[in-house]
C-alpha cells in the first residue's frame, strides 16, 4: 500500500460523496459523454446561506454577488436569483448569460476592465458599475450626460492600498480617486457614488483589515465632498476547503521538496519545481499552487473579519463600524460559493510505463482541469469498472489527449491503491470554482466539456446545463 507521506486526500461534499458512491453511478455517468462536469447547485445554496447566517448575525445590512467568472454553470445563476442574491459579471457575455438567466439589472454588479460596447449595455439597463479607472467613469459620464435618465449608479474600486507594499492592475491610484470623487460630486445629477469598492488577494486577515481602514477613510473624504456612499465592497477571495486530511497534505509537500533536493524519491514530472527556488541543497520561494492544506473555511473567515478589532475605531468590532456608519457591507464571493460544488469526470484511455514512470493517460486536457496552469495538488477518485481482486498499488502521472509534452494533467506523482486500467473512471474532486472553465480550450477540435447539474429526489438524475434545462 502507499504510503501516508505520498498521499494528497481530497475533501469531497457529503453529495458528491453519495453520488460517487451511488451503486448506479457508473451506469449514470454512461449516459453522459466522458469527459464532462457535474455541478451541485444545491451545495451552492447552502454556501450561499452559510454566508448569509454569518452576515446576519452581525450586520444590519449586507449584500452578496455572485462572482460569474468562477463558473459559467446556468444552474449556479439560477440557484443565485432563487437565493435572492445578486450576481458579479466581468464581460459582456456574462451579463448577457445573467440576464437570459432572469436576473434583474439592479442585482447585477460589473467589475473589472470593461470594453465600450460593454459599458454602453450596463448603462442601458442600469446595472451598478464598479469602475476599474478615471477614465471608465469619464466614458460612463459621456454616454449619460444627454440623456434624461435615473442616476447611474457607481462604485469605485479602489487599487492603491495605504500601507500595502504590492499594487493591483485593477482599480485607481490614490491621485486618481481624489479626482474621480470630486468629478462624480460635480455631476451628482447623472452619478449616484454608492460605495468604495477593493478587492485583494490577499487573505491574510490585518491585510484585509488595512484594505478596510484606508477604504472606509475614502468613504468619509467622499462624504465631505458632498456625496452620499452607503456600501463598502470589499470584494470575493474567502477560502476553500480542499484536503480532507490537511496533514496529509502537508507531509506530501515536505516529500515533494525531499525530491527536488535529492534526499527522497522524486515526485515531479522531469524535475518540476513548481516555483521553488532549489539551490545548495535547499528550497525557497513560493510555490505556483494554491495552499490546498488550508482548514479555514469561507464563513469562518468572514466571521473572524467581522469581529476584528478596528483599532482607529476605538478597538470595536469591524461590524460595529458597519452598524454605526449606517454602510451596508458587500461581498463577491466566488470560489466560496462553488466550494464543493462540482466535479468533473474522465475516463482511463491507456496506461504504460516510460523510463521509470508509469504514465496514465486520460480523456481529459490539462486545460480541462487546471486553472492557468495551476497544479491541482488533490489525488482523483479511481472508480474500477471491472472490480479486481487482487490490488497492484502504484504511484502515476496523468496524462491528457493533447499532442504536446506540455499536456500532463499533473505534474505531481499520484499514488493509488491499484493500477488503473482501460475504461476505468477518474473523478476529480471540488472542480468547480475555476478549473472547469477559466482555461478550458477547444484544442484539437475537442469540444469544451458539457456540464451536467445533479439532482436527487427519490434517485439521482444527471440533466444538462444548458439553454432547455433552465429553470
Amino acid at each position: 500500500m502507499p504510503t501516508k507521506l505520498h498521499r494528497l486526500p481530497p475533501r469531497l461534499h457529503p453529495d458528491a460523496q453519495r453520488l460517487i458512491g451511488d451503486s448506479h453511478f457508473i451506469n449514470l455517468v454512461s449516459g453522459a459523454p466522458s469527459p464532462c462536469n457535474i455541478v451541485f447547485p444545491g451545495i451552492f445554496t447552502e454556501n450561499i446561506n452559510a454566508l448569509e447566517e454569518v452576515l446576519r448575525s452581525r450586520l444590519d445590512s449586507y449584500s452578496i454577488y455572485f462572482a460569474h467568472k468562477a463558473n459559467q454553470s446556468g444552474a449556479f445563476i439560477t440557484a443565485a436569483k432563487k437565493s435572492g442574491i445578486g450576481v458579479d459579471v466581468a464581460s459582456l457575455e456574462e451579463l448577457k448569460h445573467t440576464l437570459d438567466h432572469g436576473i434583474l439589472p439592479d442585482m447585477i454588479e460589473a467589475t473589472g476592465p470593461k470594453t465600450q460596447r460593454f459599458l454602453e449595455v450596463l448603462v442601458a439597463h442600469g446595472c451598478l458599475i464598479n469602475v476599474d479607472s478615471l477614465d471608465e467613469l469619464k466614458t460612463i459620464l459621456s454616454m449619460i450626460q444627454n440623456e434624461d435618465t435615473s442616476k447611474q449608479r457607481v462604485y469605485l474600486r479602489l487599487g492603491e492600498i495605504r500601507n500595502m507594499n504590492t499594487h493591483s492592475r485593477f482599480g485607481l491610484s490614490r491621485k486618481d480617486m481624489e479626482l474621480a470623487i470630486k468629478l462624480i460630486a460635480k455631476r451628482q445629477s447623472k452619478l449616484d457614488l454608492v460605495g468604495i469598492a477593493f478587492h485583494i488577494d490577499s487573505s491574510e486577515l490585518r491585510e484585509r483589515a488595512q484594505a478596510i481602514s484606508d477604504a472606509l477613510d475614502w468613504t468619509k473624504r467622499a462624504v465631505r465632498e458632498g456625496l452620499r456612499p452607503t456600501h463598502l465592497n470589499i470584494g470575493g477571495g474567502f477560502r476553500q476547503v480542499f484536503s480532507s486530511d490537511s496533514k496529509a497534505w502537508h507531509t506530501y509537500i515536505d516529500g515533494l521538496k525531499q525530491g527536488l533536493v535529492g534526499t527522497a524519491e522524486p515526485l515531479t514530472w522531469m524535475g518540476t519545481t513548481f516555483g521553488y527556488q532549489v539551490a545548495n541543497h535547499s528550497i525557497t520561494g513560493i510555490p505556483v499552487f494554491h495552499k490546498y492544506g488550508n482548514t479555514q473555511s469561507a464563513t469562518s473567515q468572514l466571521q473572524e473579519l467581522l469581529d476584528y478589532n478596528m483599532l482607529e475605531y476605538g478597538n470595536v468590532s469591524l461590524s460595529h463600524v458597519m452598524n454605526d456608519m449606517l454602510l451596508s457591507l458587500v461581498i463577491e464571493p466566488g470560489k466560496a460559493t462553488v466550494d464543493g460544488a462540482g466535479i468533473t469526470i474522465s475516463t482511463v484511455i491507456s496506461s504504460k510505463v516510460v523510463g521509470s514512470d508509469r504514465i496514465v493517460t486520460l480523456d481529459i486536457k490539462r486545460d480541462d482541469i487546471v486553472p492557468l496552469d495551476q497544479e491541482v495538488m488533490l489525488d482523483p477518485i479511481i472508480i474500477s469498472r471491472h472490480p479486481r481482486t487482487t490490488k497492484q498499488p502504484c504511484g502515476v502521472y496523468f496524462a491528457g489527449t493533447l499532442c504536446l509534452e506540455r499536456d500532463m494533467i499533473y505534474q505531481h506523482k499520484t499514488f493509488l491503491e491499484d493500477k488503473p486500467e482501460p475504461g476505468d473512471i477518474v473523478v476529480f474532486a471540488n472542480t468547480a470554482a475555476y478549473q472547469m472553465d477559466i482555461s478550458a480550450s477547444q484544442a484539437l477540435m475537442h469540444k469544451r466539456l458539457q456540464k451536467y447539474v445533479a439532482h436527487d429526489s427519490t434517485s439521482w438524475k444527471l440533466l444538462r446545463d444548458s439553454e432547455k434545462e433552465r429553470r
